[in-house]
Order: structure tokens, then sequence, then C-alpha cells
């Protein structure tokens, strides 16, 4: 580039405009700018201060105080001084499997469907309802032990369970509207739009209490969530190995990659999803 605008300007400015149509054209097929405008619209952040832990903020406080709803977040000054500065803390991360190297036939993945969201709300953690060490007022029946050793409270509802089921029963009714709407049609668009944002605000809310120097940070709540993933990934493979005798060959946090040499049909994967499910129930 440096050479063209000293050689050959005429062929720099020739590059210039097929980049920005290019650009273009980008943002025709994937609508980043018409997405960013709606997640702003609807959580009533100004597009200049556009950033996923600026939405969650102002569309939990918009949210929750006509409600009535009072949430005490994790300060700031519990942050300690070293780590203000940094972006993120060092939180305990997904689980990766490391692969079973090779060309491998017949494999299928499992997934967990908005895996950390779920677990927010199965385990009620929110900074609302965690303890760090266990209360002796509340009985050991209103009590969730955490997979990092902590508490949750089972009976008070949590701010943030609260907040992402709101989100993804919003994404669930979004995505019936764009299932019923006429395909590309204006109420198609308006609704696939909406459903993105929800399963983008619900994804993020993690990331949020991961991040040092967040209104909602916490690094123990934070690796509640992470360690309860990385249990139920090492779990879902030991029951497809214990219950079916499939090898799992890799599996990266909320994935698992798992053998199936018998090729089972619909029917038989329903079966074995159902039995997955009455594992972890148990």
């Amino acid at each position: 580039i440096y050479e063209m605008w000293e050689n050959n300007p005429q062929l720099l400015k020739k590059y210039n405009l097929h980049d920005c149509r290019l650009l273009f054209k980008l943002e025709q097929k994937l609508k980043v700018l018409s997405l960013i405008i709606l997640e702003c619209q609807w959580t009533g952040t100004f597009p200049s201060k556009f950033y996923v832990s600026e939405l969650l903020d102002n569309y939990i406080l918009r949210w929750s105080n006509p409600k009535g709803v009072h949430f005490r977040p994790t300060s700031f000054s519990k942050v300690p001084k070293g780590e203000r500065d940094k972006e993120e803390s060092d939180v305990a991360g997904g689980f990766v499997r490391d692969p079973v190297k090779g060309l491998h036939e017949y494999v299928h993945v499992f997934d967990f469907k908005s895996l950390y969201p779920t677990i927010m709300m199965t385990w009620n953690i929110s900074q609302d309802t965690f303890y760090t060490e266990k209360p002796t007022d509340v009985p050991d029946i209103e009590l969730i032990k955490t997979v990092n050793g902590y508490w949750t409270h089972r009976e008070k509802v949590g701010m943030v369970p609260t907040v992402i089921a709101k989100l993804l029963e919003a994404r669930k009714e979004y995505k019936n509207r764009q299932i019923n709407a006429k395909y590309c049609s204006q109420e198609y668009e308006v609704a696939q739009g909406s459903q993105q944002v929800v399963k983008e605000l619900a994804n993020s809310m993690y990331g949020t209490m991961a991040q040092v120097g967040n209104r909602y940070y916490s690094k123990e709540t934070a690796e509640a969530i992470t360690l309860a993933g990385q249990h139920m990934s090492k779990f879902a493979a030991e029951v497809f190995k214990r219950e079916f005798d499939y090898e799992t060959l890799y599996g990266d946090t909320d994935s698992t990659f798992v053998q199936m040499m018998d090729v089972p049909d619909k029917d038989r994967l329903k079966d074995i999803m159902k039995t997955i499910h009455e594992n972890f129930a148990h």
C-alpha cells in the first residue's frame, strides 16, 4: 500500500474503491450494522456506546427498575487493585478435550443448548443468590452447591436467571414468528433480527460476569458457570462410553464429538438423548 501511495496512486484508489464495494456487499448479506442498530434500540443504548456489556447493563437496569426488582451488583471496589486494569480475570474457561488424531467416520456432534445460560438458570447463579460461605440462617434444603464449592439459594429467584429466562422466552417467540412469516418479508426480517439480539444478550451474560471492572463481575460466580460446563462435558463423555460404548473423539466447551459406528437412525438418536438426559437428571 505504501508503495502504491508513492508510485501508483490511481491503483491505490482503485483498490480502495473495490475494498469499499466488497464491504458494502458483505453488509448487505450479513446485516451487521442493522443488527447493531436493532440491539441499541432493544436495550436503549446510544450507538456511540455500543458494547455488549453496555447493552446488557442498560437492558437489565431498564427492565428491572420499573418492576421494582432490586439487584445489588458486585462493587467495583471489591476488585483487587492489580486486576482493575485487566479486561478479563483468570477465570477458568470451558473444557477442551484433546482430539483423537486421525480421519474418523460416523461422527455425530452433540451440542448443549444454550449451555451457560441454562447453567445459570439451573443452579440459580446470580450475585444476589450467591454465597461464598455456607449461610447458617438458610436450611440446607434451600441451598444448591455449585461445582466450585460455593452455594446459591434455591428458593430466591436470582436477577441474572430471571433476565436470561425472559430473553430465552423472547427468542422462542421471535423464532416462531420467523417460522410463520413469509421468507424475506418485513415480518421475517424483523423477527430474525430480534431473535439474534436476544440470543446474543443471553449468551453474553456470562462474559460480563467474567470481565474485571464490570458492574456484574465476580470470579466466583463466573467459575461456578464454567466449571459446571466442564463437569457436564466430561460427564456426557462418560455416559456415552458407559451406556453405549461410544468413544468421544473431541469436545469444545458445549460440543461433544462422538463416534457411532452402528450409525443410529433418528429414533435411535432420540432414545440416546433421552438416556443422556436421564443420567444428567440423576
